[in-house]
């Protein structure tokens, strides 16, 4: 037999014999019954006092049952109460009206003790269900909002541990758009002591905290050598060594390094894995050069020195060198197309060298009409010679 001790049942009717029957088939169950003429009256003592079930009549004076169902229905917040309707058998309009209206069961007169304990019964597991719903959606809230805050916490931590060596170099504009909280990608620059700089570009496999974490030996390498004036060709394996060591055999890490040397105006570049390099011409403002990889992403396996050989690019005072990650030319809008690099190329050239990075974003935010989260990590750098 339920258990129904501390239940409580409104049951509303105009006619008091109805009342008194229905009352008599939940008091044999344990239920306590609280009764209403109307729905008005109804809605009142909702309002009241705590009621788990509710038996409505739909024909009655002042307010019937339809209306008194959908206002009791918005008054329940989170709780779910039943509300039950009891029609005569040949009022199926009414049956039907009376569900629209938010009803969750019925039951037909004449009144069966038996229909009754069934419909109680099913209501009372379907309450059970939803009010362990409720405690479990609370849990996993509470834990959402616990893990939100450690991860931004643990953001700060690495973007800190990322960014603490970081030198501003006149003339580079960057901007990383995570796809999580945690970031795939990362953007690094220092001067090093003889007056030449570095900028570096990762991209690891994937976006979020499996990707990022690979970040901070990658920083610590690449500043710790920098500033040692240790040559580009032996960070860039060291860095290497390290993530075949650290990561997984299923990650790896586009990498794009450029280095403008101490004694000239050269500018030198390595592309292992990343989309191509566009330069653009200072005079014509048309893409003058667009320089692919040619070598593989760090982190798969160790190579030999001649896999970080560095080219040197032809460029001439004002143009503008352009590079990001694969997240921006991979971007889809809603139909599945992708942002792709003939966008990329044609919004650089009409774009004054100023606007190029905040015009290719808010295009790629038009094109896509989406969250950039749960995609891709978007990396864009603007270097201006």
């Amino acid at each position: 037999m339920n258990d129904y001790s501390g239940t409580v049942a409104l049951v509303v009717d105009d006619l008091m014999p109805n009342r008194r029957l229905l009352a008599k088939l939940l008091s044999l169950q344990g239920v306590e019954v609280v009764e209403a003429e109307n729905g008005q009256q109804a809605i009142q003592i909702f309002n009241s006092q705590h009621i788990d079930f509710v038996f409505m009549d739909v024909t009655m004076p002042v307010m019937d049952g339809y209306e008194a169902t959908t206002e009791i229905k918005s008054l329940q917040g989170d709780r779910f109460v039943p509300v039950i309707i009891v029609t005569a058998v040949d009022e199926s309009l009414g049956l039907e009206k009376g569900i629209e209206a938010g009803a969750d069961d019925y039951i037909t007169k004449p009144l069966d003790a038996y229909v009754v304990n069934a419909k109680l019964k099913a209501m009372q597991r379907i309450r059970q269900l939803h009010m362990e719903l409720l405690e479990q959606n609370k849990e996993l809230t509470s834990y959402q909002e616990r893990l939100d805050r450690e991860e931004a916490y643990a953001e700060a931590i690495f973007q800190s541990a990322i960014t603490q060596n970081k030198a501003e170099i006149p003339g580079v504009e960057s901007i990383v758009k995570a796809a999580a909280v945690f970031s795939g990608d990362l953007v690094m620059q220092t001067k090093r002591q003889d007056d030449s700089w570095c900028v570096f570009i990762g991209d690891f496999t994937g976006h979020g905290l499996s990707a990022a974490i690979g970040a901070i030996p990658v920083s610590e390498t690449f500043y710790t050598m920098s500033r040692k004036l240790i040559p580009v060709q032996t960070i860039l394996s060291e860095i290497n060594d390290k993530l075949v060591l650290f990561l997984p055999v299923n990650m790896f890490m586009g990498c794009l390094f450029f280095y403008r040397k101490f004694d000239s105006d050269e500018l030198l570049m390595w592309n292992g894995g990343m989309p191509p390099v566009l330069i653009k011409d200072a005079v014509t403002g048309k893409i003058k050069q667009t320089i692919a990889s040619s070598n593989l992403p760090l982190g798969i396996e160790t190579y030999s020195p001649d896999n970080y050989v560095l080219t040197s690019l032809e460029v001439n005072k004002n143009d503008v060198i352009i590079a990001f990650s694969d997240g921006l030319v991979e971007m889809p809008n809603t139909e599945g197309e992708l942002f792709g690099m003939e966008r990329v190329i044609e919004i650089i050239e009409r774009s004054e060298t100023s606007e190029i990075k905040d015009t290719l974003l808010d295009e790629v935010d038009c094109f896509s009409s989406q969250d950039w989260r749960h995609i891709d990590d978007v990396t864009l750098v603007v270097i201006e010679v």
